[in-house]
Order: structure tokens, then C-alpha cells, then sequence
């Protein structure tokens, strides 16, 4: 689970996306978290992700999508939160799928772009 990028705290929220396992079997699943912290010291309201994209090298493609869990959170000063993904996905050996986000909260609070990768590959491909 390698860290790809994460999100400056430009004012007050700071993000991470991992994917797990960044290597995933053709047609089985992969869980997405986005862990989002809030640097500052005050209460940030209503912080939740915005919808999570992904970009495909070759056929890889997300087969079935799910909502985030949980929704949102309130986020006091330094508390985190970890929001999750579960996606279905299909493709061929060696198509990387990049998941992208940003999150947000009241206040116009948001955090940079962040993202992360995983490989697929065939069952017979011994990884």
C-alpha cells in the first residue's frame, strides 16, 4: 500500500489515498481509503470526499462502484478520519487503474488532489 501523492493542507485539510492491494487479481476487488485530517485547531463541519475518478492504462475499468463510507464526518482540530471505497475491477495483466480525489468541508475547507494506483493482474501471473 504505496502512498502515490496527498493532498498540501492549503487550509486545514490534508489527505492521503491508498489502494489495497495495489496489486489486484482481474474481477476481484480493491478498497480505496482516503484518509482526511484536519490540521488546524477549530472544528471543520460536514468533511467528506468528493466523487473519486480513475483513469485506465489499457482495458483495466471499474466493474461495480460503491458509496464512501461513512458519508462525513466532523473533524475537531487534528482529528482524522478514513473514508472507504470497495470497486470490482476488470481489465487486463499490467493495466494500472489511477484513483484520484479531493475532499471537502464546510467553509470552503478542501484538500489538494490526491491519488493512488493498482496493478492488475491475471490469477496465473504468480503475484
Amino acid at each position: 500500500m504505496a502512498e502515490l501523492s496527498d493532498g498540501t493542507s492549503s487550509n486545514g485539510l490534508r489527505a492521503e489515498l491508498i489502494t489495497d492491494p495495489p496489486d489486484v487479481i482481474v474481477g476481484q476487488n480493491v478498497t480505496i481509503a482516503m484518509l482526511v485530517t484536519n490540521t488546524g485547531s477549530e472544528t471543520i463541519y460536514n468533511v467528506r470526499p468528493n466523487t473519486l475518478n480513475f483513469v485506465s492504462t489499457g482495458t483495466g475499468h471499474v466493474v461495480s462502484l460503491s458509496s464512501h463510507i461513512p458519508t462525513f464526518a466532523d473533524l475537531n482540530g487534528g482529528a482524522s478520519v478514513m473514508f472507504s471505497w470497495d470497486y470490482k475491477v476488470d481489465g487486463g495483466s499490467g493495466d494500472q487503474l489511477t484513483f484520484s480525489g479531493i475532499a471537502t468541508g464546510d467553509g470552503g475547507y478542501s484538500t489538494g488532489m490526491v491519488s493512488d494506483a493498482s496493478v492488475l493482474r491475471l490469477p496465473t501471473d504468480g503475484s
